[in-house]
Parts: C-alpha cells; structure tokens; sequence
C-alpha cells in the first residue's frame, strides 16, 4: 500500500502521477460520454424537420462545444489554470483568424446561407451566372451540380456578396419562346398555331394558361413571345419538348420563319449618249 501511495506521489514532469491518471480516467470516461451524448443528438436531429444541411452544422457544432469543455476539465484536473489556457486560446485564436480570414469567411458565410435560407438542398439557382441545383452546403462551399452532370464548389464567402437566382423559390416558373415570322403572318393566326402547340404539350401547368405576345417590330420581321408556367422541376424537359412542337406546328402551317435577307433591285438605264 505504501509503495503505491509513493507510487501516486511520484513525479512525472511537472504532474504528479495521481494526477496523471485522474485526467486520463477524466478523458476516458468523456470520450464515452461524447460518443453516447452525439449518436442520441444525431438519431434527434435525423427525426427533426430541419434541413440536412442544418443537421451538419449542428451536430459539427455540438461536437466541438463537447470536447471544449472537456478540454476545460482536462486542464483543471491537471492544476492549470482556466485563465492562463483562455489568455493562450486567445493569442492562438487571433494568430489563425489573422491567417485564416478567407476560411472564417466561408465558415461565416455558411451560417448566414443557413439562417437567411436564399435556397436549400434541391434548389436549381444561378449564383455570380453560374447555374445548377444545390447538393450540399458546407462550412466553406456551397456544391452545385450542373444539368450535363459538373460539380462546382463555390465559396461560400462568393455566394453571399453575389447576385443569387432561385429558380425553385416559387411552385412555377415560366418558359419564354421567342419566334421571328414574317409580316405576312396573322397574328390571329399565329396565336392559334403557338397556343395549339403550347395545349399539346402536358407539362405545362393549366393553373396559369399561355399567352402569346406581339414583343417588337424588326425591319423584316414580327418577334412573338410565348409565354407558359412549368413546375421548376419541368422546365428543361417542357423547355425543350415545347420548342420542338412549336417547330413542327409552324413548319405544317402557312406560317413562315423570317430569315434575314436584303431585296436589291437593279434600275435599267435606257438614255442613249
């Protein structure tokens, strides 16, 4: 008994080894604490309504918050001061933020993405004229994948000082087809073409009917407009197959495109010298 009472009062550097493995039994026992306390707050979150992305955060959150405090109870089982290691977390904090402005930035920026929801996961936006639906949200990149299958990774920091276009932030969005026809063309006769092809075409939402629109005059030609409402989800598909219809419809009409072409008329000179 006495040799382990000598054993504990021994010196292992500037700690006893009582205290040694008083803060090794401390870290054990808050590693499976941890381990136990994230699988319950991840089965919490995975029930939850929130986003998956929000879901991240949080439980990234958490996770570093956990082993903090740990941390704090590590260096007091050990006699260092609590003061003395904040004073020193904070010269190191100010160190890496001072080298890592970019990194925090995007950090930031991810927490305001999830706060202010410009989109979600899913979401099909144009970001600084970059276009594609929202894969994740991380803590420095916002993911897009392209309609011909690209991932782009953009900062987050360059997400929130651009221009964002959410296509999918209202349950509609409109196709505009523009057509250039002849001046000889009816615009009577042109709307029932355009709106025929539009009615054969079952994407198209019938909560919102097309239109057709006279849009500008040209030097040869009359430009239309049709104009029709598509789930956000639809539109490449309804986009295409509605241009091929419209394509079709006028082509087996007396409807005709306007090409760009010059008349030249030659004057005779019939005047003898």
């Amino acid at each position: 008994m006495e040799k382990i009472k000598e054993l504990m009062n021994t010196s292992a550097g500037n700690f006893k080894v009582e205290t040694l493995l008083s803060a090794l039994l401390t870290l054990v026992v808050s590693v499976i604490v941890i381990h136990f306390l994230l699988k319950f707050i991840k089965a919490t979150l995975k029930k939850s309504k929130f986003d998956s992305v929000i879901q991240g955060f949080a439980y990234s959150g958490v996770k570093v918050f956990l082993w903090v405090i740990v941390l704090l109870i590590l260096t007091d089982t050990l006699g260092i001061p609590s003061a003395t290691l904040v004073a020193s977390l904070s010269v190191v904090g100010l160190a890496l933020s001072l080298s890592m402005q970019n990194i925090l930035s995007n950090v930031f920026s991810g927490f305001t993405i999830l706060m202010t929801k410009p989109f979600i996961s899913g979401d099909y936006v144009e970001i600084a004229g970059t276009s594609g639906s929202v894969t994740t949200i991380g803590f420095f990149y916002t993911t897009l994948l392209t309609p011909d299958n690209k991932k782009i990774n953009i900062p987050n920091a360059s997400v929130c000082s651009s221009n964002v276009i959410n296509f999918s932030a209202e349950h509609l969005r409109r196709i505009d087809i523009a057509l250039t026809l002849e001046y000889g063309c009816k615009p009577e006769r042109v709307r029932e073409v355009l709106l025929d092809a539009a009615a054969s075409e079952k994407l198209l939402s019938d909560s919102k009917p097309p239109v057709v629109l006279i849009t500008e005059f040209l030097d040869s030609s009359v430009k239309y407009c049709l104009r029709a409402w598509v789930r956000p989800a639809d539109y490449w598909d309804a986009y295409f197959a509605l241009n091929e219809s419209l394509l079709n419809r006028i082509e087996n009409s007396e409807l005709s495109f306007a090409y760009p072409h010059m008349d030249v008329n030659i004057l005779k000179n019939d005047s003898h010298h």
